[in-house]
């Protein structure tokens, strides 16, 4: 009896504790969602309640729960259990989301639950004045997640002080949403690599600062050798044209940029006049591409104000028909590099727009995805300018007309079929695409792009000696063909980087150099795969005729609107001539019955006097 006495309190007594205990380990977080297809971000309170069982968690609350966010659930309480040592299988973690009569799915929710059952299990109370979104990988890592502009516009209208997101690294898309969501809603926005570093925050021992959106990169280019790459046979002259044209046009959409993105807008500025200081000392290439790059960023910040479904679809809609209406001139063997390399980025543009509509048109769209419909549209505008560019010095260059043989055909699907084993990019597309249009010469470069960028393995086995005795051969192979050489020359710039600053640069060198070979070998197989037209002259000739034409005609229509103008105001001075001799005349009959009056109205005094 004193036993069964004794082992009865012992249960209760446990019972009591575990009742405490169960109590303590009660906890709740807020976290963001997106309404998607609605662009309306919400914020909703996640709860957890831990009860002594057998390892269950769930979710409940809304009208559904999706499979992935039990499952990141899931991966929240098994993460957070072996972190602590804690026995999952002794206990029930119930998630209760805040969200009734509404479908909730998607594993954005794992580091909010993940915090959950920490602090949870550490029993320490979670701040009331943040919110969360990631994803939970099993080793603690916070992944990316979608919908950030909107959902930071529910963290700031819900008054929260501060936004932990997953790290997205520097130069990345994901950046450029962080940053403009944190200066549009006036919210920080703070990045964490696991979900350690974010319960820092998330307890209050770390201080939450605002993003600083860093996109400078310092070239010590006082100390840097001129380029010494030469190539003989090019128009490099024509290249410098468009390297500056590049840096102009990125110029102006840097000086579009708001105010309230000033800190980005004077990165951009202070980061192009090294671009001209680059091009200045003969890397044309890499000023051109440096700029093209920063143009994407500044084309997108420019135009925040259109980030509506609407707006970014006119956006696309727009830049598409200026690159529709882009017509290559015709192939000549002095300008085929200028022809080719045009068209390629004019299929690349038609790939990037293609892809951007169909993003706008999908059923499940945030504010994220009309943001990145710019970015995607600033890619396809800056290559569609360049191959504008392209074209209109293709036609000052003359030389002979050319057809290919058919052996261009055998040489561009030979390289598309060798870069179709590293998978599929936006090179690969634009060479099946100018492949399928019976257009061989951008097939084949878009094809080498695709192998040689495509590559994972590339340069991987070799040593740092043996990345720069091969960056040196390539460049050495590379020196005709203004592709050829303006890559080599870009490889030059990196190897420098490295050998005379330390930067990791190496690997970028070795890749460009090695496309720069490439493009090399490509141009051999196109010019030997020229026929040149019977017919050169009289084209020629043609070419000059039309252009005397076009003066005469430019003449003549001047000339036309001068007489035109001299007409106008000679019939202007007619009528004004007209309205005045109306005007007098209407004068005149407005006085003579005025005079009739006074008249009659003196013969009635003097009548009235001679009384």
């Amino acid at each position: 009896m004193k036993y069964e006495k004794a082992i009865i309190l012992l249960l209760i007594f446990s019972f009591f504790i575990l009742a405490g205990y169960s109590a303590a380990y009660v906890t709740s977080i807020h976290a963001p969602a997106v309404i998607v297809n609605e662009s309306i971000g919400t914020l909703t309170t996640i709860q957890l309640n831990i009860t002594y069982g057998n390892g269950a968690v769930t979710v409940t609350g809304p009208l559904s729960v999706g499979a992935s966010t039990i499952e990141s659930a899931e991966e929240a309480v098994a993460y957070a259990t072996k972190l602590f040592s804690v026995n999952q299988s002794h206990y029930n973690f119930s998630f209760y989301i805040n969200d009734e009569g509404v479908n909730v799915s998607g594993p954005s929710a794992g580091a909010a639950f993940t915090l959950l059952t920490m602090a949870a299990l550490e029993h320490a109370k979670l701040l009331n004045n943040f919110t969360v979104s990631g994803t939970i990988q099993p080793n603690g890592s916070i992944g990316l997640i979608g919908g950030v502009y909107d959902k930071a516009m529910a963290a700031s209208r819900n008054h929260m002080r501060f936004f932990i997101l997953p790290y997205s690294g520097n130069g990345t898309l994901e950046q450029l949403l962080y940053y403009i969501s944190q200066q549009v809603f006036n919210i920080p926005i703070v990045q964490v690599n696991n979900v350690t570093q974010a319960l820092s925050y998330a307890l209050g021992t770390a201080k939450p600062e605002p993003m600083l959106f860093n996109i400078t990169t310092q070239y010590r280019i006082s100390g840097l050798p001129e380029s010494n790459i030469t190539c003989a046979s090019c128009n490099t002259s024509i290249f410098a044209k468009l390297a500056n044209y590049t840096l102009n046009f990125t110029g102006y959409e840097i000086n579009k940029i708001p105010s309230n993105f000033s800190s980005a807008k004077q990165q951009m500025l202070e980061n192009l006049k090294q671009y001209k200081a680059l091009a200045s000392k003969g890397y044309l290439y890499t000023a051109a591409d440096l700029a093209y790059l920063q143009y994407i960023d500044a084309f997108t910040l420019a135009n925040m104000h259109n980030y509506t479904r609407a707006n970014a679809s006119d956006i696309v809609s727009n830049i598409s028909a200026y690159c529709s209406s882009l017509v290559p001139p015709p192939i000549t063997n002095a300008n085929y590099e200028y022809v080719v390399g045009g068209e390629l980025r004019q299929e690349l543009a038609n790939e990037t727009l293609q892809a951007t509509q169909a993003m706008l048109d999908s059923s499940e769209v945030t504010s994220d995805t009309y943001i990145e419909a710019l970015y995607s549209s600033a890619e396809a505008l800056g290559w569609c300018k360049a191959a504008a560019f392209m074209y209109n010095a293709s036609r000052q260059l003359g030389g002979s007309f050319v057809a290919f043989s058919p052996m261009l055909e055998s040489e561009a699907a030979s390289e598309i079929n060798k870069a179709e084993a590293y998978g599929s990019n936006i090179y690969l597309s634009a060479a099946l695409a100018s492949y399928n249009a019976g257009n061989y010469g951008p097939a084949l470069y878009g094809a080498v792009y695709a192998d040689v960028l495509g590559d994972p393995y590339l340069g991987k086995n070799l040593s740092d000696a043996q990345l720069v005795n091969a960056t040196l051969l390539n460049i050495k192979n590379a020196s005709v063909g203004i592709w050829p050489s303006q890559f080599a020359s870009e490889a030059e710039f990196y190897l420098n980087e490295h050998m005379l600053f330390n930067k990791s640069t190496l690997n970028t060198a070795y890749q460009i150099s090695t496309l720069a070979s490439a493009l090399a070998y490509a141009n051999n197989e196109i010019e030997k795969a020229m026929t040149v037209s019977n017919y050169t002259a009289v084209p020629q000739q043609l070419t000059q005729q039309i252009s005397n034409m076009s003066n005469e005609i430019n003449e003549l229509f001047a000339l036309l609107l001068v007489v035109l103008i001299l007409l106008f105001t000679i019939l202007v001075i007619l009528l004004v001539q007209l309205v005045n001799n109306a005007a007098k005349k209407n004068e005149v009959e407005n006085t003579k019955p005025s005079a009739k009056r006074l008249t009659i109205s003196t013969k009635h005094t003097n009548i009235g006097r001679e009384k």
